[in-house]
């Protein structure tokens, strides 16, 4: 449990951080999943020195969260806790692999459906099937101004479909925020389809002078396959400085 102990650690610096996030994005990155379009992706990216009207390292990573979903293989161990905000990562040993490969094959056929910028963000939406983004995805949603989506805390009812929240801190730069995020629903639809119970330990923290004790959880993965997950929604809560990306993926 020692590499953990010291994840955990920088688990808690990480909480310190206090940088300036945007409040506002395109309905198309909050809601991806309602999107009219078979395909689409998005890219998460620091904004460019020089404008790109082809969407540039944006556009390379929306195909690689293509490739990504259709086939992942993720191993290895995690750690979490579940909080009131939902269950939170707080070390992990897992590998995620799939075919880097058709990347680039991928980024040739995909085109810049829309593009969205503000403060040190980028926002890239990509896909290779015609897709006339709708007016009301281009609109943007003030997140400082709107209620917490009712995803958030309640999975959506569905047998056909399995899903998972991911939950980040903030980060420095935002864009490793949405990342992590959506790597830890990755983790949690793995741990969800197949995991092994590894060990229990306890966290003791504080907040606001106050000792709280949080149970941790250490879960096997082993080697687990996920085929077909999509992106369905993402919000960030200002108030709390968290994260969430809700994924979904084929039962």
């Amino acid at each position: 449990m020692r590499v953990f102990a010291v994840a955990i650690r920088i688990f808690a610096l990480a909480l310190l951080s206090t940088a300036s996030f945007a409040q506002e994005y395109p309905r198309w990155f909050l809601d991806q999943g309602d999107l009219p379009c078979g395909g689409a992706a998005v890219g998460i990216t620091a904004t460019p020195y020089y404008p790109d009207t082809t969407g540039g390292q944006g556009l390379l990573l929306a195909a690689e969260n293509v490739v990504r979903y259709r086939a992942l293989t993720i191993s290895g161990r995690m750690a979490y806790i579940t909080t009131e905000a939902g269950t939170c990562v707080v070390a992990s040993t897992v590998r995620e692999s799939f075919d880097t490969s058709l990347v680039e094959s991928v980024a040739n056929s995909m085109k810049l459906r829309s593009s969205f910028s503000i403060g040190g963000l980028m926002l890239v939406l990509a896909s290779s099937s015609r897709c006339d983004v709708p007016e009301q995805f281009l609109r943007t949603v003030r997140v400082d101004r709107s209620d917490l989506p009712p995803w958030v805390t309640t999975l959506p009812p569905d047998d056909d479909m399995s899903y998972a929240v991911g939950i980040s801190e903030s980060y420095y730069y935002e864009q490793s925020s949405w990342n992590e995020a959506e790597k830890n629903a990755r983790l949690e639809l793995a741990r969800m389809s197949h995991s092994h119970l590894f060990g229990v330990g306890y966290l003791q923290r504080y907040d606001s002078g106050i000792s709280i004790g949080s149970d941790i959880r250490e879960e096997d993965l082993g080697t687990t396959v996920l085929h077909g997950v999509r992106v369905l929604r993402r919000w960030r809560n200002p108030s709390m400085r968290l994260f969430y990306v809700l994924l979904g993926m084929p039962r």
